[in-house]
């Protein structure tokens, strides 16, 4: 088992996936920042929260839920090209949990989620969940393809999609507050892509991205 690179900044929270493997987690609540694309294995045993930023690669991420599992995963995404996120759930333990909320800024070109939750026969009492958004602007377009694929009658299991641009009467009442388009615009993509997170080093990097795009039109 190989445990993921610290990224040497003053936040120490935030880990670094930069080479295919199998991820250790070390807390319960979890920091990840992709540099590359990749494939990576996750098994999960209790409660963990997980909150993974891809800055314009594709990702594979396989979760295994077993024993107490119970996994919330906060995946927030942009990209400027042909691009799929792809998300595994396999539920291998009765009485497993998982919450999936995936956020995609799609600038050019095209943005792909792929979801699978999987639950087998007689795995009973497991829930399984997938909300999924793509925001577009510019050229971008996006496509989400959720997948539940479930054996077994004791299990709740949802999913829930949407693929589109920000809302306009957000972006009204934004203007309503004398903020401008533009700057409504940013803070509703700063807010829609950090969504909860608390930890500083993480929403600074996801700041900067958007900070550099602004800068650029």
């Amino acid at each position: 088992m190989m445990s993921p690179n610290k990224i040497k900044q003053e936040e120490k929270e935030v880990l670094e996936l930069k080479e295919e493997k199998t991820i250790t987690l070390p807390n319960q609540e979890n920091y990840f920042i992709a540099t590359q694309d990749g494939t990576y294995h996750f098994t999960i045993k209790e409660k963990q929260t997980i909150y993974l930023w891809s800055d314009n690669y594709s990702l594979d991420l396989t979760f295994q839920i077993k024993e107490k599992g119970d996994l919330t995963l906060y995946f927030s995404c942009l990209s400027c090209g042909n691009k799929e996120e792809k998300i595994q759930i396999f539920h291998e333990t009765s009485k497993t949990t998982s919450n999936i909320f995936c956020h995609g800024l799609s600038l050019e070109q095209k943005l792909t989620f792929t979801l699978h939750g999987t639950v087998p026969k007689n795995k009973k009492g497991c829930l399984c969940n997938q909300n999924s958004i793509i925001h577009h602007v510019k050229q971008g377009t996006g496509e989400i393809k959720p997948n539940l694929y479930i054996d077994e009658y004791d299990v709740i299991a949802n999913h829930s999609a949407f693929v589109g641009p920000l809302k306009k009467e957000d972006i009204f009442y934004l203007n309503t507050k004398g903020i401008s388009t533009e700057l409504a615009t940013h803070l509703l993509l700063k807010s829609f892509l950090i969504g909860n997170s608390k930890d500083q080093n993480y929403n600074k990097r996801i700041e900067q991205r958007l900070e550099n795009l602004k800068n650029r039109r």
